[in-house]
């Protein structure tokens, strides 16, 4: 599931660790059972997974949004919708799993980047990789009703990446996500057409598949999108609020606007 130009991977240190409220902690058994089916990775799942609050001075809508992942926490939560540009000019638009902050990976530095930047995973093979970098994710929290758009350009970390760094990071992210999801990456061409098949050959071509749990396969990428642009309502109360962010450099900008 998922797909960017190349955008430096910056660092962030995050220490702090969010809890399941007591309320929702007796759903936590399913979600990680969910977390198998759906192919959730741990990373985006577990809700003690330390989350990056970023330096002193973070833009307003990382911590929001932060805080909308700490008090949503049911699988559909982790759930995005990517819009992208096709080659002809055309929209398109897809559900793709939110696989956290790289800031909050592991220990990997100090800088504020890093902590912004939203990771996912996609198929090398997929149509999305043949596309425009521009790329736009649309957010919806259901139980606190709320939207964050979210726009930048993609960042593509695939198997022939030149840097070390990146390609530390894309082996990091295989390691993590669960065994369900790494299957997806040995299936046989998405979007392809299929022919008839018996029951036998779908178990051999989808569910006989062994991958490495250490080193991804070349179809695994690695998709990083550092936001330029942030649009943050909240639809709960009233009057709406309605706060626009924009990136020049690493500064933000906020400016509240009608709903």
């Amino acid at each position: 599931m998922n797909g960017v130009l190349p955008l430096r991977i910056l660092q962030c240190f995050c220490s702090s660790s969010l809890l399941l409220p007591s309320a929702l902690a007796s759903r936590a058994p399913q979600a990680s059972s969910a977390a198998f089916v759906t192919g959730v990775s741990r990373v985006a799942m577990s809700s003690s997974t330390p989350l990056c609050e970023g330096p002193p001075g973070s833009p307003r809508w990382l911590n929001s949004l932060h805080n909308s992942l700490a008090s949503n926490t049911a699988p559909q939560d982790r759930f995005v919708q990517l819009g992208t540009v096709t080659a002809d000019g055309r929209p398109a638009v897809r559900t793709v799993v939110f696989r956290g902050f790289m800031g909050e990976q592991k220990d990997w530095g100090e800088t504020g980047a890093e902590c912004e930047t939203l990771s996912f995973i996609t198929d090398s093979r997929s149509s999305k990789m043949k596309q425009g970098r521009e790329a736009e994710v649309c957010w919806y929290f259901a139980p606190s009703r709320e939207q964050f758009r979210l726009r930048g350009v993609m960042d593509c970390i695939e198997a022939n990446s030149g840097m070390p760094k990146q390609a530390e990071d894309r082996v990091s992210m295989w390691r993590k996500i669960s065994p369900a999801a790494r299957k997806q990456f040995l299936w046989p061409n998405p979007g392809e057409e299929r022919g008839e098949t018996d029951e036998a050959k779908d178990k051999k071509d989808f569910d006989d598949v062994e991958p490495s749990e250490a080193d991804p396969p070349d179809t695994f990428v690695l998709v990083l999108l550092r936001p330029e642009r942030v649009d943050h309502l909240q639809i709960k109360g009233f009057p709406q609020r309605r706060v626009v962010y924009e990136r020049t450099g690493d500064a933000w900008s906020e400016q509240k606007v009608n709903p």
